[in-house]
Order: structure tokens, then C-alpha cells, then sequence
């Protein structure tokens, strides 16, 4: 991870403020960058501490490739729970260029839905960083079509056995921007 520890400290200070350790969940999900972001190829396998609504989160790039040469890049090992994906799903890597089509996101909360309810604004906002740093365009403008009525986002909770078990929260609604 580059240079941030595999759970930030401050989750884990969160922890002890909470008072009782079973109420906070380790939590794992994944999401899709909808035409993907390019990328030096050096950020692949990297990871970022971020935070949603006050909460620490460690963002996870893919992984390189299997094999030197390959194309598509693969999940990363800090992201357990495993998605029937094609094969370029993550992305894919040229000599100098990443594409990246998926991001892991690691984190320890004390309720689920903070995630649904505020992770919509985080992707507007981090692709709209991109945006004016790299002058790639991510954000769409415009007129938005409608989003159909069931708006859930898979998460993973981590039990202490090491096994993963399904949770689904929801994600409100992007606002229209017309």
C-alpha cells in the first residue's frame, strides 16, 4: 500500500471511541468507473486513504497483470470477495498507460448504509477531480436519464473467520443536473 497502513489508524481509533468493537463492521465493495480513467502505468497496485462522510476508506487500484506482457489487469488482494467479471473488468494496461475500469474500497463502519447513502457524491467528486488535473472529461454533463428502481450497491461485511457475507445497501437516486 503505498505508504498507508492496511486499515487507517484513525478507523481504528474509531474503534475504541465507539466502546464496543462489535458494533463497528470491516466492510468491502467495489465499483465500476463507467469508461474508465487512464492512468500511469506506476499507480496500478497502489492504494489511497480517502474517507465518505467522515469515515476513513482505503481506495484500491487493480493489480498488474498475471503475467509480464498481459493485458488486463486484476483484482486486488486487499478486495476478498470475488464478482464473475469479464476478464478486462479492472482494466487493462498498455506500455506506459493504464485504463482503469474498477476500484476496490476498503473501510470499518458502524452502519453499512453510509456507503448507499454517500458514495454516489464521492465517485462525482473524485471523478471530477480527474477531471481538472488530468483534462480527461469523466463527468457527465447534461441530461442524465432516469435510473431504474432498484438502486442497490453490493457490499461484503469481513467476519473474523476470514469469510465474507453478502450485504446490500441502497443508493439514493442521482439528482437530475439538467
Amino acid at each position: 500500500m503505498h505508504s498507508w497502513p492496511s486499515r487507517p489508524e484513525s478507523a481504528c481509533n474509531q474503534l475504541h471511541e465507539v466502546g464496543d468493537i462489535e458494533e463497528m463492521e470491516d466492510i468491502e465493495w467495489q465499483q465500476d468507473i463507467a469508461g474508465g480513467v487512464r492512468c500511469e502505468v506506476s499507480t496500478v497496485g497502489l492504494s489511497f486513504a480517502s474517507g465518505l462522510a467522515g469515515t476513513p476508506v482505503t481506495v484500491h487500484m487493480p493489480d498488474p497483470p498475471i503475467q509480464s506482457g498481459a493485458l488486463y489487469l486484476t483484482q486486488p488482494p486487499a478486495v476478498r470477495s470475488r464478482m464473475e467479471l469479464d476478464p478486462g473488468a479492472w482494466g487493462h494496461q498498455m506500455s506506459e498507460i493504464a485504463v482503469i475500469n474498477r476500484l476496490g474500497f476498503t473501510a470499518v463502519v458502524a452502519d453499512i448504509q453510509v456507503v448507499g447513502d454517500e458514495m454516489n457524491d464521492w465517485i462525482d467528486d473524485f471523478l471530477s477531480w480527474l477531471d481538472l488535473l488530468t483534462g480527461q472529461h469523466l463527468t457527465t454533463v447534461g441530461y442524465q436519464p432516469p435510473q431504474q428502481a432498484t438502486n442497490r450497491t453490493c457490499l461484503w461485511t469481513r467476519e473474523s473467520d476470514g469469510s465474507l457475507i453478502r450485504e446490500w445497501v441502497y443508493r439514493p437516486f442521482r439528482r437530475s443536473t439538467a
